[in-house]
Order: structure tokens, then C-alpha cells, then sequence
């Protein structure tokens, strides 16, 4: 069985996509439909070793949900990938400084998040 990776977007059509893309290539995935729900199913799972979340979401978006998760112990050095399709020079900066690891552009082509995801498991 391939690393655990979570995929946090409020849209299941990404959230399916990603999903699909992940487990072809070997990668088991767990799916939350927001930031609140992504740390409600991380305080029963202990082994993800990548997250990919959205940037814009209901509940609490991708930045907050970054903070708290770098907040907790187990996931300072966990890879983290923001999903966005907004560039904007500040917003990357908030995300840097909130521990993202890399970006991803949407809509995303397979081999890009494939290769995004196999560059940082290492």
C-alpha cells in the first residue's frame, strides 16, 4: 500500500479527481470536504504523510487549516500542497508563512499533481 495523502477540497469534483488520480498511482487517500472536517478526521488518523488542500473554503479555508495543522506536532515537517487557482503575489506569501510546501495551479493536468506529490514524498 502506497503513503497516505490527504486530499482537503469543498469541491467532490476535485476531491474525486485527485483521488482518482492518487490511488491509480499507488497512493491511499483520505477525503475532507473542508479544513474543520480534514483536522475532525486527522484526530483518528495518525499516519498521512501529504496533504493536499484547496485554498478557498467554507468552514475555514486552506490558510487557517495550514496553521493549525503546523500547530500540531506530529505534521511541522508533513509536505503540504496548496490547490489554488489564485496567484495573487500575497496570498502565496500568507500561505508561505503559514508552512505550505509547494502549489499546485487549477485546474491541475494529472502528471502535474503525480509529479508534485512523488517530488515531495521523498
Amino acid at each position: 500500500m502506497g503513503k497516505n495523502v490527504l486530499v482537503v477540497d469543498d469541491d467532490e469534483l476535485i476531491r474525486r479527481l485527485a483521488t482518482l488520480i492518487l490511488t491509480t498511482a499507488g497512493y491511499s487517500v483520505i477525503e475532507a470536504a473542508n479544513g474543520q472536517d480534514a483536522l475532525n478526521k486527522l484526530n483518528a488518523i495518525d499516519d498521512v504523510e501529504m496533504v493536499i488542500t484547496d485554498f478557498r473554503m467554507p468552514q475555514m479555508d486552506g490558510i487557517e487549516f495550514v496553521r493549525q495543522l503546523r500547530a500540531r506536532a506530529a505534521y511541522k515537517l508533513v509536505p503540504i500542497v496548496m490547490m489554488t487557482s489564485e496567484f495573487q503575489g500575497y496570498k502565496r506569501t500568507e500561505g508561505e508563512q503559514a508552512g505550505v510546501t509547494d502549489w499546485i495551479s487549477k485546474p491541475f493536468l494529472p502528471q502535474q499533481l503525480i509529479h508534485t506529490v512523488r517530488r515531495l514524498a521523498t
